[in-house]
């Protein structure tokens, strides 16, 4: 079975980024807080772009919208669901 999107982004972070689990959780700010860079930023947001077969709007491209994973999760649940979200 597909892991959730929440899941998937964790699992990226920690295999790709190395995060280990006492650094973050899906509430954690990567960006703001220094944790991942701006060319993780846009990996990260070509990785859920591919996986979900869904693209962003420009106005989309703000970092709270991609600041945690919990954040990212529902960017794209509102893209999905095509409610008006800016997304």
């Amino acid at each position: 079975m597909e892991a959730d999107l929440g899941e998937a982004l964790v699992n990226l972070l920690t295999d790709t980024y190395g995060l280990g689990p006492e650094e973050f959780d899906r509430t954690t700010p990567l960006f703001s807080s220094r944790l991942l860079d701006s060319i993780a930023l846009v990996e990260l947001i070509s990785y859920v772009e591919e996986r979900e077969t869904i693209k962003f709007k420009a106005s989309a491209f703000r970092l709270d919208n991609f600041d945690t994973v919990e954040r990212i999760v529902s960017v794209v649940g509102r893209l999905k669901g095509a409610a008006p979200s800016g997304a």
